[in-house]
Order: C-alpha cells, then sequence, then structure tokens
C-alpha cells in the first residue's frame, strides 16, 4: 500500500501525478494514458515552476486542455499562495466555470493534505475567492472590467467566440485587449507567468497573435498527425507517428471525413490547428484588376456552384465565367444571387447565352444535380459534373494559395463584385464560401489540363472569340505538387 505521504510528496512535485489525482475525484474515472497527456503536464509544470514562463496551448476540442489547466491554477496556488491566478474567457460565465472547478480542486482533502493553502472563508465566490494566504482567483471576460486586479499568474481560454471565427474586427480587438490591458495586469512582468489557451479558429486570433509578441513556448497538437514529430517528455520520448490520432480511437476514418466537411471553422484550424503548412495569409493586394477591352480572345470556362434552399441565412448560387490566359486566370464574370431553383436555371442559360463557355463545371451536389440533370444533352460545350471529394474547402483553397500570392488572378476593374469576391477570399473561412468554391472549382480544373476547344459562337458580353490554346496559363500558376494531386483525383469530373 502507498503511504499518504509519497502520494502528498508526489503530487507537490510533479503536476501529472496531482492533475491525474485530481481528474479522477472529479470525474470518478482515470485520466487518459495517452502520450499528450503527459506532454501537456510536463509543459504547465514548466510554466509553474519557472519565473516569466510564457505558453501557448492550441488543441482540438474536448482534449481536457481546460479541464488539466483548471488543475494547474490549484497546483500554482499550491506552491504560491500568496499569488493571484486571473481567468479570462470570452463571456464571464465560462470563466466562472473553470474558477469553479479551481475552488473545488482546493477543497478536496487530497488538496489539503498537500497543500497548506486554504480558501479564505469571508471570500469564496465562485468568480472572486482569496485564500487565507493572501492569494485569490479571480473570473472574468475579455470584455470585462479588470481594472484595479493584478496576477501573478493570467489564464486566458477560448478568448473567441466559435461565432466570431471569422469576425475580424472582433479578433484584432481582442489581440489588443489582450496585449494592451491583459498582460498589464501582471504584477511583475518580468517574473508573471501567462497561459494561452484555445483551439484554432483564424489565421489572425490570440494564440497566433500572441506567438508573435516572443517568448512563448507552444503546445500544438493536431488532431491527426500531419508528420511524425518526436516530443521530449519528462519519462522519456513520444513519438508521434503520421496519421496517429491524438487520443487513440477517439474517431472513426468516418467521422473525420466528415469533421472535414464543416465550413466554419474550417477542419484544418479547428482539428489541425493550423498544422501542415496551408495557411499562407492571402491579402488583397494579391488581386490585380484588367479592363474588358484588353482580354486577349480564347475559350472560356463556366463554374457554377449552387445553393441547396433559399433565404437570407442560406449560401448562395455563383456562377462565374473564366478566361484562362497565359498571364492567368481572368474572371469576367460573377452572378451571385440567393436564389431558388428555377432562377437559378435561367441564370444559367442567360450566361451561357451570353458567354458560350467551351466548357461548364457545376458542383454535382444541392441544386446542381437536378440542374446538371436538366442541361445535359442541350450543351453544345463540355458539361462536367463535379464530385468535391473528400478535400475540406479550406484544402480545396490551400491547393490555389500560390497561384494568389503570385497575381494570377485577375478581376474586372469594373465589377460591383470585386470587394465582396476579395473580401471572402481573404477572410476566408466566413460565414459564406460559395465565391471561393466556383473559384476553387474552376482552378482544380484547370490543373488537369483541359483541351478547351474554342466556343462556337461569339458571346454579346466580352467579346469572347477564336484563342489560343489555355496551356501556358495552367503551367504558369500550378507547381508539381498541385498538378500531381489532381492527377490522383480525375474521377471527381464526370464528363457528360
Amino acid at each position: 500500500m502507498v503511504k499518504m505521504e509519497n502520494l502528498t510528496n508526489d503530487a507537490r512535485e510533479t503536476f501529472e501525478f496531482f492533475a491525474r489525482k485530481c481528474f479522477y475525484l472529479d470525474q470518478g474515472t482515470h485520466l487518459s494514458r495517452d502520450p499528450f497527456v503527459t506532454y501537456l503536464c510536463d509543459e504547465l509544470d514548466y510554466v509553474c515552476k519557472n519565473a516569466g514562463a510564457k505558453l501557448v496551448i492550441t488543441m482540438p476540442p474536448r482534449h481536457g486542455k481546460t479541464t488539466i489547466t483548471s488543475f494547474l491554477a490549484a497546483w500554482y496556488l499550491g506552491h504560491y499562495s500568496s499569488e493571484t491566478v486571473m481567468v479570462v474567457t470570452y463571456n464571464k460565465d465560462l470563466a466562472e466555470k473553470i474558477t469553479y472547478k479551481i475552488r473545488k480542486t482546493m477543497q478536496t482533502e487530497f488538496y489539503k493534505s498537500s497543500f497548506a493553502t486554504r480558501v479564505a472563508p469571508d471570500r469564496r465566490r465562485v468568480d472572486d475567492f482569496a485564500t487565507k494566504q493572501g492569494g485569490g482567483v479571480f473570473a472574468t471576460s475579455v470584455n470585462g472590467a479588470i481594472a484595479g486586479h493584478g496576477a501573478g499568474l493570467i489564464i486566458v481560454d477560448d478568448a473567441l467566440s466559435l461565432r466570431d471565427a471569422s469576425n475580424v474586427e472582433q479578433i484584432s480587438e481582442v489581440n489588443r485587449i489582450f496585449e494592451t490591458e491583459i498582460l498589464s495586469r501582471l504584477n511583475f512582468p518580468k517574473t508573471g507567468r501567462v497561459i494561452v489557451i484555445g483551439h484554432r479558429l483564424h489565421e489572425n486570433d490570440l494564440p497566433a497573435f500572441a506567438s508573435t509578441l516572443g517568448g512563448y513556448r507552444k503546445v500544438e497538437l493536431s488532431l491527426v498527425a500531419v508528420r511524425t514529430k518526436k516530443y521530449l517528455l519528462r519519462t522519456g520520448q513520444w513519438l508521434r507517428k503520421k496519421g496517429e490520432l491524438l487520443r487513440a480511437g477517439s474517431h472513426t476514418k468516418r467521422q473525420i471525413d466528415k469533421l472535414k466537411a464543416q465550413t466554419l471553422p474550417s477542419f484544418d484550424l479547428f482539428y489541425q490547428q493550423g498544422l501542415g503548412g496551408k495557411f499562407r495569409v492571402v491579402r488583397a493586394s494579391d488581386f490585380s484588376t484588367f479592363s474588358a477591352q484588353t482580354l486577349t480572345p480564347g475559350p472560356v470556362v463556366m463554374s457554377v456552384d449552387t445553393a441547396q434552399k433559399t433565404g437570407v441565412h442560406n449560401s448562395f448560387t455563383v456562377m462565374q465565367v473564366w478566361a484562362p490566359r497565359a498571364k492567368g486566370h481572368f474572371l469576367v464574370y460573377q452572378l451571385r444571387e440567393q436564389c431558388g431553383y428555377q432562377d437559378c436555371r435561367k441564370n444559367f442559360w442567360k450566361i451561357f447565352g451570353k458567354f458560350r463557355p467551351s466548357a461548364v463545371l457545376i458542383e454535382n451536389k444541392a441544386n446542381g444535380a437536378a440542374l446538371i440533370d436538366d442541361v445535359r444533352g442541350r450543351l453544345n460545350s463540355k458539361l462536367f459534373a463535379v464530385d468535391p471529394g473528400l478535400r475540406s474547402k479550406a484544402e480545396r483553397l490551400g491547393m490555389h494559395r500560390g497561384t494568389i500570392r503570385k497575381g494570377l488572378i485577375h478581376l474586372p476593374d469594373d465589377a460591383l463584385w470585386r470587394q465582396t469576391f476579395v473580401a471572402e477570399v481573404v477572410e476566408f473561412p466566413s460565414q459564406f464560401t460559395d465565391q471561393v468554391d466556383a473559384m476553387t472549382q474552376y482552378l482544380d480544373f484547370m490543373l488537369e489540363k483541359p483541351n478547351l476547344s474554342p466556343p462556337t459562337k461569339v458571346g454579346s458580353g466580352i467579346g469572347i472569340a477564336l484563342g489560343t490554346h489555355p496551356r501556358t496559363a495552367v503551367s504558369s500558376g500550378a507547381n508539381n505538387s498541385e498538378r500531381s494531386h489532381i492527377a490522383l483525383t480525375t474521377s471527381r469530373w464526370r464528363q457528360y
């Protein structure tokens, strides 16, 4: 039988031991033995034992990062009973749930036998309680009042709400508050400790921003390992192989594929934490403009992404007409409308008659399947029913970020929709991604090096006429890895 004295010594010396005991007392079950738990505990242990330590933790949801960090706060107060812990989240209710768990941990007999720190009986509020030794815990929201409160340890957990994942203004405001207000609450900036926790929601979210400030250690763990990597642990090492789940057996392949299909927040950020090098920022300045009068003659491609149903809160039907040329890809026309099937069909024939595209791409989903059945056999163009496959929307866009960054996407200088189009790409993922989807559908197709025959009739709009084969446009925007990937997915293109 293990003596209580040994248990308390281990609890005081090793955070992982303390966290596992607290988890069992709180949940009635044992904390996972997956290696990531030891890795996370080791990093939190380091923060507590090293003055001035700062840490950013990004992990997929439901992997215990908030619970384990709440135990760290109690452990920290066990070692530094006169210090204060400040917990900040996007709303106060969540902050209070965390501080409740801290207080509950500190009131257990196990904690009391391990540390001399005690909750003061005269100040026990869940959002603001004190220790008998002069320390305490304070809970607030990012926008809450923090004047008059100082801390030796600041924990910022989920500073951004899921609904603000694409709210660029709110993201910037959270980052500003963190740098100018929250960090100013450290009693001693040189020795104060900071932990930023969350799952990635946006390329410029707080975990990304905090990392740019310098001095932050990082725990970045994806749901599915993007590469084989070795992690040093207190007890040895952890070799995580490419493709391994963070928690063994947590998801089936089918469940992972379903998660990959979600749009906001994207799988690559929310679950993969932006690992894998797919998230280079696209800037508005990456897009150039052109005048319709300067566009050289040649074939065009029509790309259609249909909505499933109408309504102001539902997605848009987008129809784009692209002209592939030697200097890149020219979006000569776009319709973006929240409409039902009948209007969708009318718009299709109007645009088709105006531009006479050499190829028509229609996503074989939602109203797209009905439109394909409706128009096939009636076109003098190549019709392709497009299966988007299992790649997420973010992965599809990520394939073509190099093309965009090289300035190979050209937009009409007089188009009223140009700013809306650019904003959707730059701020991706956002509430609506239909313009991005239609664009990536076209760019995927061009990576196939299609043999585009000239249109049979000149359109009345941009003056599309006989021209050169667009192979040069493909090679100017695509790298070898892009071509090899598309070459493996030719079954996605069903020609009628």
